[in-house]
């Protein structure tokens, strides 16, 4: 199923969850213009235990991505300031 996503989605502030690391679960609404287009519920996986099963990369963040129209798509996450970071940790 392909989803076409637009490019001038915004977002809105992150919401955690009550009584948890800050880290451990986000919850962050899209919009399209002024709308809702829909949700990302981010949540921090034990021990990097998230696979994308197509390649042997360990992500520490399972995302779920909840959209208008019933459509929901899951997978795997880090974030970039993560990328950034390991990449220094290897250059460097």
């Amino acid at each position: 199923m392909a989803v076409e996503l637009q490019e001038t989605l915004k977002y809105g502030e992150s919401i955690n969850a009550t009584g948890r690391p800050e880290d451990f679960i986000q919850v962050v609404s899209l919009y399209d213009n002024e709308s809702i287009f829909g949700q990302v519920v981010i949540q921090k996986s034990p021990q990097c235990l998230c696979s994308d099963g197509m390649s042997d990369i360990l992500y520490p963040y399972s995302i779920l991505l909840l959209l208008q129209k019933d459509t929901v798509l899951e997978g795997c996450a880090r974030f970039r300031k993560q990328e950034n970071n390991e990449e220094n940790k290897n250059n460097g």
